[in-house]
């Protein structure tokens, strides 16, 4: 064999590189495409509890288990889940070590948290974004400092390992003595160490504060305040909330007096001017996003904010057309997190365990459930759509609220409608009319929040734009009107 060429050896290695360089980068490229961090945020999202399963806590069983849990999300097509993981001392769930160093125990708070890491790698394989809460020990607590160190340590670590988190909220409704016993200037000092951990390991996600409930509630908002004198802000790129609504409807904030409750946008005035208190509060002037990790009615037989399942998934659908009309006009809400996936047990009179989409055992879905997966299969794409420039009005002899979008794909008209004035009436409808001005369409779509399929409805030419009768109902539904 004659020797090598040298300048075509040095070529064949150039080549090599070049071609190792494209193959790198086009893994890197796919790896951000693929990633859940590089889409934009999706509105439509849950709150899960992978933790609270035999595994960790024998009285949940295994439904909460993620194999079970993953084809569920699945089928919802939801995209952004919210979990919690805690300074857990107990030896059967232990994260963090309370200071033992006996080996037996050391080896099982590894296993422990070997199995966190497992349940997240599910969902970095899933493309399922996660909105991860993280739980520490408040300062007063004995062994807290050791204990926070540990696991902010261990959380930062982990993160660099799983992309499918892609926002961390510091604690969960710290203005609740239940969770947080400590003050909100014991809150800012404790999280300011773990987001300074989180950033200097992954510099991408995003730190939400507050985790507060509720929206405008006297105590909640006064909490914030402090912790906003204190600095929460300095190291915060979104607040996180929990607009729970009591015994109210969707379109009422029990708590906001800016208008009175008969404005039939109180709930919409009353979120708009939360983000303008935000921004009164962001004097340092950083973006901040804005994330729902929790709302939702329950299903028991008693208690606050217990519904029928009929008017759970109404409510469900009406606050998500609500938010995401807020969002279109410029809130930066990110993610909105029924609460929660699943019943968290089988007690009929115990609120706690009936907020769920579905029941404990996961078999048997509820109306909220088919409700939030018609909605997710449509809408999910918020950044498809913004707020329509045509002029649509609506009339009927029952109160109506509508929203009106523009898909951006395609140019269709979006309306959606339901009528304020008959929860707790299953079945009760009322006529009604739409007109689109402008609008040339000669067949439009009927869609329900619900398990019924979509289908053709008529369309009549009016002046100069189009008039559909529908039915009202406290259910919601959309039109769908191809362009012009």
């Amino acid at each position: 064999m004659s020797p090598p060429n040298p300048m075509t050896h040095h070529r064949l290695v150039s080549l090599r590189r070049l071609v190792k360089g494209i193959s790198v980068l086009a893994a890197g490229l796919a790896l951000l495409i693929g990633s859940p961090d590089a889409r934009a945020q999706d509105l439509f999202a849950v709150t899960g509890h992978f933790i609270h399963n035999d595994r960790f806590y024998p009285q949940y069983g295994p439904y909460w288990r993620i194999e079970r849990t993953m084809p569920i999300v699945r089928e919802l097509g939801v995209r952004t889940v919210h979990e919690a993981i805690y300074a857990l001392e107990d030896p059967r769930r232990a994260l963090v070590s309370g200071g033992r160093t006996d080996p037996d125990f050391l080896a099982k708070l590894a296993a422990n948290r070997a199995q966190v890491s497992e349940w997240l790698g599910a969902y970095d394989r899933a493309g399922v974004s996660v909105v991860l809460a993280v739980l520490g020990q408040v300062p007063k607590t004995p062994k807290a400092e050791q204990n926070n160190v540990e696991l902010f340590d261990w959380v930062a670590n982990l993160l660099t390992q799983h992309r499918s988190v892609i926002a961390v909220q510091m604690h969960n409704e710290a203005n609740l003595r239940h969770f947080w016993t400590g003050t909100p200037e014991q809150y800012v000092d404790t999280y300011r160490q773990l987001a300074t951990r989180i950033k200097a390991k992954r510099p991408d996600i995003r730190i939400l504060v507050g985790g507060m409930s509720s929206l405008w509630w006297g105590p909640g908002i006064g909490w914030m305040g402090k912790a906003v004198q204190h600095g929460v802000l300095d190291f915060a790129d979104g607040i996180a909330t929990h607009p729970y609504n009591n015994d109210n409807p969707p379109e009422v904030d029990p708590h906001w007096r800016g208008a009175p409750v008969s404005d039939p946008d109180h709930r919409e005035k009353a979120l708009l001017a939360f983000w303008k208190r935000v921004e009164a509060w962001n004097t340092g002037g950083r973006k901040l996003d804005l994330f729902f990790t929790e709302f939702g009615w329950n299903t028991a037989s008693k208690g606050v904010a217990h519904v029928d399942e009929a008017s759970q998934a109404d409510f469900l659908a009406r606050s998500y057309f609500i938010f995401q009309d807020i969002r279109l006009k410029g809130v930066p809400l990110r993610s909105a997190h029924w609460y929660d996936l699943k019943d968290d047990g089988v007690k009929d009179e115990n609120p706690q365990h009936r907020y769920g989409l579905i029941n404990f055992d996961l078999q048997r879905r509820k109306p909220s459930f088919h409700a939030f997966k018609a909605l997710s299969r449509f809408f999910g794409r918020s950044d498809d759509f913004e707020i329509s420039r045509s002029r649509v009005s609506a009339t009927s002899s029952a109160p109506i609220k509508f929203k009106s979008w523009r898909r951006k794909s395609d140019g269709a008209e979006i309306i959606a409608f339901w009528s304020t004035g008959m929860d707790g009436a299953p079945g009760q409808s009322a006529p009604a009319k739409l007109v689109l001005e402008g609008a040339t369409a000669r067949s439009a779509r009927l869609h329900v929040a619900g398990e019924e399929a979509a289908r053709p409805i008529p369309v009549k030419a009016q002046g100069n734009g189009v008039e559909i009768e529908v039915e009202i109902r406290s259910r919601p539904g959309w039109i769908e009107l191809p362009a012009r």
